[in-house]
């Protein structure tokens, strides 16, 4: 049975109170909306604080920014502490379903890409691969989960570039500060799409899209 990262909390407005951010998010049901608030002390990076004076609708705003896991509905109408149990995440995509199946998710490693005649070609990646690279503590060693990385090719010649190739131009421009107390990239990943025949268990894969994932605490 396959699993999911839910990406339905979808960060709307920043503010600050006091040397809080107030993280607003909202999750739709259906033509309904839930309107829930997190808060942290921690800094945000530049990348994601974009949201604290919008200039246009933030559902047009990239990356798109969501909150995970989804708290209970119970906690919805106070604010929640978003340290320790709260991922915010970065999507760079223009769009990129609400249910991410964990079977088509790798956590990536190290990465290099090549290029002929200034064209994207493939990307080679040391990642893992399986629901567990969600959960795990990032500061303990892979040994400690008994966790191997695995190897991939990812053949990049009949893929839709455009998410990917805006994730590289957005990233190197809005990398970290590492400024005291900022939030930290917890985990970057890549998610090969929705096609049935692809699996994050592959070595070789050949998706039509592919889409960047980073995970902050």
């Amino acid at each position: 049975m396959t699993s999911y990262m839910q990406l339905k909390a979808r960060v709307y407005y920043i503010t600050r109170d006091q040397g809080l951010y107030n993280i607003h998010a909202y999750i739709e049901y259906g033509r309904r909306k839930e309107f829930l608030t997190f808060q942290t002390k921690k800094e945000i990076p530049e990348i994601i604080l974009k949201y604290e004076n919008p200039e246009e609708e933030s559902k047009y705003y990239y990356p798109k920014v969501f909150i995970t896991p989804i708290p209970s509905i119970r906690r919805i109408k106070q604010p929640i502490p978003l340290d320790g149990k709260f991922n915010l995440v970065a999507a760079y995509a223009k769009d990129i379903p609400p249910y991410v199946p964990l079977d088509k998710l790798i956590r990536v490693y190290k990465i290099r890409i090549s290029e002929k005649n200034d064209k994207l070609q493939k990307m080679y990646v040391k990642g893992t691969c399986g629901s567990y690279v969600l959960n795990y503590n990032n500061n303990l060693k892979l040994e400690s989960y008994n966790i191997k990385l695995r190897s991939y090719t990812i053949n990049l010649r009949k893929a839709n570039l455009d998410d990917l190739l805006r994730f590289i131009r957005d990233y190197f421009r809005n990398n970290q500060s590492n400024k005291d107390g900022e939030m930290k990239v917890d985990g970057t990943y890549i998610f090969i799409g929705e096609e049935e025949n692809l699996s994050c268990k592959q070595s070789y894969i050949a998706p039509r899209d592919i889409k960047i994932l980073e995970f902050y605490k």
